[in-house]
């Protein structure tokens, strides 16, 4: 498994069409399901939030990790999942799309994993869908007992792995049974605070978008305490026999599910994290379930199979779900036709015939006007402007083109190295459509929020949407008529960041740099210096708080996950903003 010169074979067609095509295939082989065009929103096919009369389960998050989520919508599970490119969150919009379709007057409940992008993105759109007058709850999933809970008070802590499975499971039963929304909130943060997942990685794996491997191991290594999103683990190992590794991430797994309860009885999910064999998955478990039975635990299930993987990675994830009740084992046991959920039970169905392509039956005004639309109701609203915002937007686009490769080398050390990417997809969208934009720069400030919240996906996509949403805000409070107008919406488009994401100076995020730019911005423009002086100087400050992070450990986002192996590097989300506010200022006319 040397990945040092592992290069991309997949079955694909191209790294940019995968999720769609991929969506396509599955509803054409699952014959219950259907999907929103162009929304990534995958459900139930007899959905009708009309005649809905039970709570809805929607969770979701970045592709690459099937069958999750979209194999786990049937009967007795979720009523829906949102996809996202691949292990990147799926948009507000598109989350809030999901919730439209499938929720009815007794609500829906949100299954959220663990990580900053999927927390912020589903969030926005419960609150957005709640503006709406719809029932919703959210539940966050943090299972990875990888990272410790002392070690990551300021971090951004626990992921959700495969465990996050289990609370699908669990609520699917009881929101099919009939139960209020808020007791399937209350039961679902039960069962989450019950679940602990370890994983060990043989491999790396390969992003479709980035070609290439996504960290690098030995022949004679392996990861311990690894996420799903093809990152670095806790800490590296020399590979050992099967028994020996279950040995240690059955220690481990005690060791955190014992803290708070006396461990007499344990559901397991023996994950396959995308290529090991089933030889040695039953190999695994076989050692699994003899070392807790030789210490007087009862093991009441085994869930095995491929349920959240990590693409081709070689490994595998263990969880323990301790019961916390009597009716846990009932609630597992629960009919589901959810076609990915292991040894379900299945009652009789009948199939409807297959859809001929991946329109859904929905009308378009049930989920909304799609983002083109709505920047083309801006723009014939907004049609007057002085400064050409576009000219301005194509020049900076062009010069982040050229470095895309070193900020996808950069998010490569820390994460899954989709960033550079990303904004190049992003602002080849934006570039295809700059000549629809409104003229006017508060809207075209709005427009350029709303393709970025679409197109560049993952916790990056969020935050640049919301510190353009305030900056909008801002310059309608102030009428936006000076410049001074301008450096204070800058301002509070870092303090949208901010509030919404967490992250200070120090964290070792894009705050490191952007902080730093908006505040550098708006005290030389009360100084009374000229805009492009102001910029220039803007764009040192950012520079200079990029590399500041050099030295940092990184207690929020991605890279907290790894502790000091992110040291060395700058973040690839305060070079990010670096670049930016150079180019903006060299590109200022």
């Amino acid at each position: 498994n040397n990945a040092k010169n592992l290069k991309m074979k997949k079955l694909i067609n191209s790294g940019e069409n995968v999720v769609v095509e991929m969506m396509e295939g599955i509803v054409l082989m699952n014959p219950l399901l259907q999907f929103i065009k162009n929304q990534n929103v995958i459900l139930k096919r007899d959905s009708n939030p009309k005649t809905m009369d039970k709570v809805s389960l929607i969770s979701g998050g970045g592709s690459g990790h099937e069958p999750s989520h979209a194999g786990f919508v049937g009967k007795g599970m979720l009523n829906a999942a949102v996809l996202g490119n691949v292990f990147s969150s799926p948009t507000p919009s598109q989350v809030l799309c999901a919730i439209r379709a499938v929720t009815g007057p007794k609500g829906c409940l949100l299954i959220v994993k663990n990580y900053t992008g999927d927390r912020l993105n589903f969030g926005m759109a419960a609150e957005m869908a709640r503006e709406e007058g719809l029932k919703v709850e959210m539940v966050i999933v943090g299972d990875d007992v990888a990272l410790l809970d002392g070690e990551n008070k300021e971090n951004a802590g626990r992921r959700g792995l495969a465990g996050t499975l289990f609370v699908h499971k669990i609520c699917g039963a009881l929101a099919e049974s009939g139960k209020d929304l808020e007791y399937i909130h209350k039961i679902a943060q039960q069962a989450a605070d019950n679940i602990f997942t370890i994983g060990i990685g043989l491999s790396s794996c390969i992003i479709p978008a980035v070609g290439k491997a996504s960290f690098h191991l030995e022949d004679d290594e392996v990861e311990i305490g690894l996420g799903i999103h093809g990152e670095h683990g806790k800490y590296k190992s020399k590979l050992r026999s099967a028994d020996e590794h279950a040995d240690e991430m059955v220690d481990i797994l005690m060791k955190n599910a014992s803290k708070n309860t006396d461990l007499k009885k344990v559901v397991l999910m023996v994950n396959n994290l995308g290529g090991t064999t089933l030889m040695e998955i039953a190999i695994f478990t076989r050692r699994v379930v003899n070392q807790l039975e030789s210490k007087g635990i009862e093991v009441l299930r085994i869930f095995s199979g491929s349920l959240m993987t990590s693409l081709e990675m070689q490994g595998v994830s263990l969880t323990f779900f301790v019961p916390f009740n009597d009716e846990v084992k009932p609630w597992l046991d629960y009919s589901t036709d959810a076609l990915a959920w292991p040894n379900a039970t299945r009652d009789s169905i009948e199939l409807l015939p297959s859809p001929s392509s991946r329109d859904s039956q929905f009308n378009q005004t049930l989920v909304g006007l799609d983002t083109l639309s709505q920047i083309k109701k801006l723009a014939k609203e907004n049609a007057e402007g002085s400064f050409d915002c576009a000219g301005w937007t194509e020049r900076i686009i062009k010069k982040m083109n050229g470095v895309t490769s070193e900020l996808t080398r950069l998010d490569g050390l820390v994460g899954d190295g989709d960033l550079g990417i990303n904004l190049e997809k992003a602002g080849k969208i934006i570039l295809s459509h700059l000549n629809e934009f409104p003229k006017d720069p508060k809207a075209f400030i709005t427009a350029l929020a709303l393709i970025l919240g679409d197109e560049l996906g993952g916790t990056t996509g969020v935050l640049y949407s919301v510190f353009l949403l305030k900056m909008s805000s801002k310059l309608k409070e102030n009428r936006g008529k000076t410049y001074l107008d301008w450096a204070n919406s800058f301002q509070e488009g870092t303090n949208g960041i901010e509030s919404l994401g967490g992250a200070k100076i120090g964290d070792r995020t894009m705050i490191d740099s952007l902080r730093p730019a908006s505040d550098q911005l708006a005290k030389n423009i009360s100084e009374g210096k000229s805009i492009k002086e102001a910029l220039e100087n803007a764009a040192k400050a950012a520079t200079e708080g990029a590399k500041s992070t050099i030295k940092m450990v990184a207690k929020k986002g991605r890279s907290s996950y790894i502790g000091d192996r992110a040291k060395g590097n700058p973040d690839p989300g305060a070079q990010a903003i670096a670049y930016l506010f150079q180019f903006a200022s060299e590109e200022f006319k």
